[in-house]
């Protein structure tokens, strides 16, 4: 059996649904269906569903989380080049 934890918040117009098991966790946020995991060894965000990979430099969970729910709550929407230099660190 698996062991874990999923959450679901609504931040303004957006769902973001997180779940994390011991091996791996994810952020996805809906209706645009954009993720942030950590499968496949390296933290990376995918853009759309089954998208490219784009490595991250963020690696922990709740700071990401907390990066991703600011962005929304300060921009009300999701820019999505500002959120990916946000969470490298770089904006």
């Amino acid at each position: 059996m698996k062991s874990g934890s999923r959450n679901k918040n609504f931040i303004g117009e957006y769902i973001i649904y997180d779940s994390m098991t011991p091996r791996m966790w994810a952020i996805v946020i809906m209706p645009i269906e954009l993720r942030v995991d950590n499968a496949h060894g390296f933290v990376h965000i995918h853009f759309s569903h089954r998208g490219i990979k784009h490595k991250i430099n963020k690696n922990n969970f709740y700071e990401i989380y907390e990066i991703i729910v600011n962005h929304i709550e300060e921009n009300k929407i999701i820019d999505k080049r500002k959120l990916w230099d946000e969470l490298n660190g770089s904006y």
